[in-house]
């Protein structure tokens, strides 16, 4: 996991190259010749689109290796691949140091609770690499105790570097590149003594500090130097128990393209992240315990993907029992049951068929007809299958979609089969919302289908995809961004809705009074529900109980008893919710999704069940949702976009003021990479001080390192809110801005209120008016 261009790709190549799945040697990401990256958008453009698995085996132990992409257009690919994971390796460009999308994947491994994780300072090779500011913006900006298992010895020569002082063994490495041969050890040079026993005594005290098992073997030592005459074997220990806990994050190095680093990144995954049988077990939405030993198959769809020659293809994990190619499948999320044709193992675009997939491991199954993204599997004889309370598993969060083009067929003989194409389109890529005609004629579209999504590359590989993979014929509209509506800011409003209508030549009734107001700041919509939050009171059963928390990934064994079923929900609930969703999905004043709205139905009036239909229960709660919302004022929301922009000390007065006089943006912050480390930093763990090494920067300008070589100049980072609108053609302008040097990164931080005149010109655009 790596913002984009930190070099995943690549290691990922040098460590097939190591295992032996490459004998011939490592693929090249500039010819387009890597395992992983095998789509050809992903070879003509030479960045990771959709996440590969790979399975290979280090040491006896086998490995499920998935390499994810780093720009933010495919995060939900970072998503579905952590939501599986039991443990991750973080890489960074050693030149760039912690960059926008690292935190973003930081924090989508943090909502998974992926604790165990590594980190690889990649690229160290590189003029202006630093391992030492790489770990400074690690501490800063993602965990509180990177410790350093190795320092970079630098060439002689000044190009890249020649070696690795390993801080566990207390040893020297070199690799014999391109060779895949393991690394020669030897005695470290004696001028880096020092420097490594300084480093391996804060490394000793670090843990100490943390770890109750090893400092009662540290001081069972006799001797005039314990820190360095501690066992390596003893600090894996230690390495392993709190690595498992994520107190603290190992930290390794090299180059990934020259193989240095390589072969011990390997030995860290088996030393330090944990196998399936030491995780905590999953936990079901409603607080099941699904422990590993069951002997019921419980898996979790995490990706489908459609192939030509092999047709549906569902990546899953088993969570337990033992997956085989007889089982037939109960699929929780959608109560249709499942028949497997194949089971299989990918390595990369290459498929291997396995008898079975036992627990813990990832595989994928062929004959699928209606499972998709987040959905759970459970044997078909599995009494857990039953309503009112299914299994299911902790689903995937979805990023919103945040720009809309026009999908038009070229001739009326092409409707059927790019509408066919589109919803199998949105069944791999669960990021994407497709607006149906109608819809979106009301929207504004002109009748057109909209496909949503959460880019403009995003969409242009997508719209790629539908024309390669499905063979359809059809059109690309202009980009258009995704607005939203709500209400203003204040008390809302209260709506007492009575429906009445002829259906069915039956005269029907049902009543709700439903209340709305925007949410507070301290409130958090949420994701499935349109990042809105909805409270039903029926009145006739108590809410359900909130689900007890997850259990914590390395956290210890959790207790195996599984909690009561929860009481039935109401009839009226399904109704009365789906009215909601539907007026949810399309605001009254602008047609565009409700957003950020705090949203109370209660009081039920039904008639009878045959005078108060479950149409007419929905048809009441929509309407009444709809009339509140005009009545608490609605108003148009635009996404406001996290903005990061990397530019040179020379180019930074001009970008900020573009930025703020012509594209409205706020300015939260200037940083710069000037900010040189110290040799020990302070730092809390859970509430323990550990004194975090920070090695001598050897990129520095009066470094030997960098003598006769172009150092970069340095960056200045502008951190700053911009709404979306104001961003599409940011890229060209940026270059000319910054003589082509300058680089930015986006992610959506949420939605804010349009101004006046910007509402009218959007209501306009689409036909309407308040």
């Amino acid at each position: 996991m790596a913002h984009i261009d930190g070099g995943k790709t690549t290691l990922t190549e040098s460590l097939l190259h190591l295992s032996g799945l490459l004998p011939r040697g490592p693929g090249s990401v500039d010819e387009g010749t890597t395992q992983t990256d095998f789509l050809p958008a992903e070879r003509e453009r030479g960045i990771t689109i959709q996440s590969a698995s790979v399975p290979l085996v280090w040491k006896d132990t086998r490995i499920n290796l998935i390499d994810t992409p780093g720009h933010v257009d495919f995060a939900v690919e970072v998503e579905r691949a952590v939501r599986v994971l039991d443990g991750g390796v973080v890489v960074l460009d050693g030149v760039e140091g912690v960059e926008a999308q690292t935190e973003g994947i930081w924090r989508q491994a943090k909502r998974y609770n992926l604790s165990p994780l590594l980190l690889f300072v990649n690229k160290l090779d590189r003029p202006g690499a630093s391992f030492a500011r790489s770990l400074q913006s690690t501490l800063q900006k993602l965990h509180p105790a990177p410790l350093a298992l190795q320092l970079p010895v630098p060439h002689p020569s000044g190009d890249g570097i020649s070696g690795l002082i390993d801080l566990v063994d207390l040893t020297y490495l070199t690799f014999p590149f391109p060779s895949a041969a393991p690394p020669e050890v030897s005695a470290m040079p004696p001028e880096w003594v020092p420097e490594a026993h300084k480093a391996r005594t804060a490394l000793v005290e670090t843990l100490s500090s943390l770890d109750e098992v090893l400092v009662e073997e540290f001081f069972a030592l006799e001797g005039e130097n314990p820190h360095i005459d501690l066992s390596a074997d003893t600090l894996r220990a230690s390495l392993r128990r709190l690595t498992h806990e994520g107190r603290v994050l190992p930290v390794l190095c090299g180059s990934a393209l020259k193989g240095v680093g390589v072969a011990p990144l390997l030995d860290a995954v088996v030393d330090y992240l944990p196998n399936p049988t030491e995780i905590a077990p999953a936990v079901g939405q409603n607080g099941e315990i699904v422990p590993m030993t069951d002997e019921g198959c419980v898996a979790l769809a995490f990706k489908v993907v459609w192939d030509a020659r092999k047709g549906w293809m569902t990546w899953v994990r088993v969570y337990s029992g033992t997956l085989s190619r007889t089982t037939t499948l109960h699929n929780t999320s959608t109560g249709v049951r499942e028949r497997i044709s194949k089971l299989m193992l990918m390595s990369g675009e290459r498929s291997v068929e396995v008898p079975a997939l036992p627990a813990g491991h990832i595989g994928v199954l062929l004959g699928l007809k209606d499972t998709r993204t987040g959905d759970t599997l459970l044997s078909a004889s599995d009494p857990r299958r039953n309503p009112p309370a299914p299994l299911k598993l902790k689903n995937i969060t979805i990023p919103p979609p945040v720009f809309s083009v026009a999908i038009e067929p070229e001739s009326l003989a092409d409707e059927k089969p790019v509408a066919l194409a589109l919803r199998s389109l949105l069944r791999t890529d669960p990021s994407l919302v497709l607006t149906e005609p109608n819809d979106a004629a009301a929207a504004g579209g002109e009748g057109q289908t909209l496909l949503s999504g959460l880019g403009e590359l995003h969409l242009e590989i997508s719209f790629r995809r539908l024309l390669e993979e499905f063979n359809v014929r059809a059109r690309m509209g202009r980009m258009r961004v995704g607005y939203r509506e709500s209400v203003e800011e204040g008390d809302g409003a209260q709506v007492v809705e009575m429906f009445e209508r002829e259906l069915a030549g039956t005269r029907v009734q049902a009543g709700v009074t439903v209340a709305v107001r925007r949410l507070r700041e301290d409130e958090v919509g949420d994701p499935e529900l349109g990042g809105n939050i909805v409270h039903i009171d029926t009145g006739d059963i108590p809410p359900p109980a909130p689900p007890p928390p997850a259990a914590k990934r390395g956290g210890g064994a959790a207790k195996p008893a599984r909690p009561a079923a929860p009481p039935p929900e109401s009839p009226l609930r399904e109704p009365i919710l789906s009215g909601l969703l539907s007026t949810m999905s399309r605001g009254p004043l602008s047609t565009y999704p409700l957003h950020s709205l705090h949203i109370t139905a209660s009081n039920p009036v039904v008639i009878s069940p045959e005078l108060s239909p479950p149409a007419a229960i929905a048809a009441g709660s929509a309407a009444a949702l709809g009339k509140a919302v005009k009545a608490a004022g609605s108003r148009v929301l635009e996404p406001i976009m996290d903005v990061r922009i990397r530019v040179g000390e020379a180019s930074l007065g001009r970008v900020v003021s573009e930025l703020t006089s012509v594209r409205n943006g706020m300015v939260l912050s200037l940083g710069t990479d000037e900010d040189q480390p110290t040799s020990v930093q302070d730092a809390a763990s859970n509430g323990t001080a550990a004194k975090i090494y920070i090695p001598r920067d050897l990129t520095s300008a009066k470094s030997s390192f960098t003598d006769g070589l172009d150092v970069p100049e340095q960056k200045r980072t502008v951190h700053a809110h911009v709404p979306l609108s104001q961003m599409v053609d940011y890229a060209s302008k940026l270059r000319a801005l910054s003589g082509g040097a300058g680089t930015f990164d986006m992610a959506v931080h949420g939605f804010g209120e349009v101004s006046p005149e910007r509402e009218r010109a959007v209501l306009e655009e689409l036909g309407r008016s308040r």
